[in-house]
């Protein structure tokens, strides 16, 4: 070890020099080797280095001066007013922490995520408490299954297919032109079949003073003395051609349990319906029973 004290310029040759104080001035070095291990001080004064960069533990870098590399053990943390803000570039990241995370997805239903989602990123399989659906009708082109607690429809509902209902089914009408429900069949099967063998109640009940019950009813008048009663009916009136003889009437075919009620008049002749001939004008009512009608009640 060894004190020179020089106000002009010191040259140190070639080697290494384990522990140098300097008290001030300049060093410029021309070949220099400062080994690792030994301690350097400069009280006061300029260390100029003609070179890379040289970092203290107090010193900082631009974060453009940084080009690479890869640290598994460093934790980079930005404080309160700092921010990494990429600026046409990427962050990528196989992990997304934040307010109540519970996974290193991006959670949705947690505090990770806040704000609404619009209408046009929603893609498929949405599932909406309390809200509205709006411009697209759902299975407008692909049929879904749906389950409702309630359900209210403004305007004309079309149901195609077969509508099962159990429960009560309360229909109130609000105008006085239209029924309440109106049923329109083309298939050969009943329009409304009620199956109430399981129930101890009645399969049909009108209240009293609920208005009366309107069955299907025909007009005809006998032509060249004969006549065929049609199928769709429960109620017929029948004329008679009234030239003397009497005319004949054949019944419809018929189903177990109908009932048809008809009215003959006739001024001249008898209604002849197989079972039963009238005396001119009558009032019949048949049942079919046992694949063949009945007469149930005659009024002459």
């Amino acid at each position: 070890d060894a004190t020179i004290d020089n106000a002009g310029v010191l040259t140190i040759g070639t080697g290494a020099v384990t522990s140098a104080k300097i008290a001030d001035g300049t060093i410029v070095a021309a070949d220099m080797d400062l080994t690792t291990g030994g301690t350097y001080n400069f009280a006061t004064g300029t260390l100029q280095v003609n070179g890379s960069n040289v970092l203290t533990s107090a010193s900082s870098i631009a974060f453009s001066g940084l080009t690479g590399g890869t640290n598994s053990t460093a934790t980079m943390l930005v404080g309160a007013g700092g921010s990494i803000a990429p600026s046409g570039g990427d962050v990528i990241s196989n992990k997304f922490i934040g307010t109540g995370s519970t996974t290193n997805a991006v959670d949705l239903a947690s505090a990770e995520v806040d704000g609404v989602l619009p209408d046009a990123n929603v893609a498929n399989n949405l599932t909406i408490d309390g809200g509205t659906i709006d411009n697209t009708a759902i299975g407008a082109t692909t049929p879904y299954t749906g389950a409702f607690t309630s359900l209210s429809v403004g305007g004309l509902t079309t149901l195609n297919g077969q509508v099962t209902i159990n429960n009560n089914v309360d229909v109130s009408q609000s105008t006085a032109t239209d029924p309440s429900i109106a049923v329109a069949n083309t298939g050969s099967a009943p329009a409304i079949a009620i199956d109430n063998g399981a129930g101890t109640g009645l399969a049909l009940s009108i209240s009293d003073g609920g208005g009366a019950v309107k069955l299907s009813s025909g007009f005809a008048t006998v032509s060249l003395d004969a006549l065929t009663i049609p199928d769709d009916v429960s109620v017929y009136h029948i004329t008679s051609d009234n030239n003397g003889t009497d005319d004949t009437i054949t019944m419809p075919a018929g189903f177990e349990g109908k009932i048809l009620y008809v009215v003959f008049t006739s001024t001249s002749g008898n209604a002849i319906f197989g079972i039963y001939t009238t005396t001119q004008s009558a009032s019949i009512t048949f049942v079919y029973v046992n694949s063949s009608w009945r007469v149930l009640s005659v009024y002459e």
